[in-house]
């Protein structure tokens, strides 16, 4: 039963490294949005 144990000592980390993410895709949302446009539009065009 240990081994399944999940709290906050473990979900704390994975949380913080999310954020991270969250907060770097927020702070270039504009060169992310553009790259994706990018990407579309050569679908788009073959």
């Amino acid at each position: 039963m240990v081994i399944l144990y999940v709290g906050p000592d473990q979900l704390l980390p994975l949380a913080s490294i999310l954020g991270a993410i969250g907060g770097a895709i927020m702070i270039f949302w504009r060169q992310v949005v553009g790259v994706a446009k990018r990407i579309a539009g050569i679908f788009r065009r073959g």
